[in-house]
């Protein structure tokens, strides 16, 4: 269970708290918190209302708390976070990915040949024989919105990212299905007057369909954060991959320990009295108490009383190796990492994280199998 400390009273106790929190997640992923930390303190520290920040920061206060305390779930979104696969990082990694290239983003000279760029690029609006319509106001049926901020995506490299990630065997947390990735899907040929859609609705379900799609994509890694990842994953790195331990807390006297003890044993007939018996028997859960960090009267950690009798740093149970390995693989399966060819920079593919086919035997399990083949069939002496 989180260490019971009071809480935050002015907003730079509330920044220090974070920043020792933080402090005892695992080193690879510190820089990245702690730099957002600072960030958004030092941009908002004027603000005339804080409280709606100030009380979004407790909460993420307390989710750091859970993950150092112990909850894998809380610990694999920041992770997450961390290496660019949701939250903040995520969307600068996008941003980045979509730019266009400065010979890319300027637009053609001639004002038909943009309007025709802009129509076959991303509205694809239904073109018709016919010179654009007019109803009794006066309104054209089919002229071109003026260019907006879509245009300053690459939408081609983005469908072929969602292309990619589609198929990926590892990303499950942004399911995409393969089938429905036709941009000009959500856009009808024709109203229901039986006329051709207007240009400027169509521009607009096309750039809510992008921006659904933008919100599921998981942009790639750098090559430096992919081998990191990877090496993590894999287990070939083992240092500053695992959560620092905190010092432990200094115990009551062995007088004091007894009495609480006792206590702890005593039945709380006020609590069966005056509430029903299966809220009373009821165990609290584990990822709750961790998030809350207050004491149930009967929770998974043992607590009786409010006293605390799980001992183990900050009372919960340690994450071993072999967890973390596998929460380092379930973020290394999203991430994937592009590999440009040198001769032709605008071709590229994407290389996702996969854990390796099979499991490493070791020597001396393999004297087992000395003297049989692959079926178990004992080999004959040569």
């Amino acid at each position: 269970m989180p260490l019971q400390l009071p809480g935050p009273t002015t907003p730079l106790h509330l920044y220090r708290h974070l920043l020792r929190e933080v402090g005892y997640l695992p080193p690879v992923i510190q820089p990245c918190l702690v730099d957002r930390i600072k960030l958004m303190f030092r941009r908002h520290r004027k603000d005339q209302n804080p409280g709606a920040r100030l009380r979004k920061a407790e909460n993420k206060l307390r989710t750091v708390r859970a993950a150092v305390s112990g909850d894998t779930d809380r610990l694999l979104h920041l992770m997450g976070i961390a290496f660019g696969r949701r939250g903040f990082r995520r969307r600068q990694l996008l941003s980045e990915f979509l730019q266009l290239k400065a010979q890319d983003g300027e637009p053609p000279e001639d004002g038909a040949a943009f309007d025709a760029l802009i129509r076959d690029r991303h509205t694809q609006a239904p073109t018709s024989s016919h010179s654009p319509e007019q109803n009794s106001g006066g309104k054209r049926y089919g002229a071109l919105p003026a260019p907006d901020w879509l245009d300053k995506w690459d939408t081609e490299k983005l469908l072929r990212l969602l292309r990619y990630q589609a198929h990926a065997p590892g990303t499950t947390r942004k399911a995409i299905s393969g089938g429905n990735l036709d941009p000009r899907s959500k856009v009808p040929e024709k109203n229901i007057w039986g006329r051709p859609f207007p240009a400027k609705p169509a521009r607009t379900k096309m750039k809510k369909w992008w921006v659904h799609m933008a919100e599921r994509a998981l942009p790639p890694l750098p090559a430096v954060e992919w081998e990191l990842l990877q090496a993590l994953a894999t287990g070939t790195l083992e240092s500053g991959r695992s959560i620092i331990p905190r010092r432990p807390v200094a115990q009551t006297s062995a007088a004091e320990s007894e009495i609480r003890r006792l206590a702890a044993q005593a039945w709380d007939m006020e609590a069966y009295l005056l509430k029903p018996t299966m809220w009373v028997d009821r165990k609290s859960s584990r990822k709750q108490v961790l998030l809350s960090g207050i004491p149930q009267q009967n929770d998974e950690f043992g607590h009786a009383g409010g006293t605390r009798t799980v001992s183990h740093g900050q009372g919960g149970r340690a994450i071993s190796a072999r967890a973390m390995k596998r929460l380092y693989l379930q973020v290394w399966q999203e991430s994937p990492l592009m590999e440009t060819d040198p001769k032709s920079p605008d071709k590229w593919t994407l290389r996702y994280g996969k854990p390796p086919a099979k499991t490493q035997v070791s020597a001396s399990h393999a004297l087992i199998f000395q003297g049989v083949d692959q079926k178990g069939i004992p080999t004959r002496p040569a």
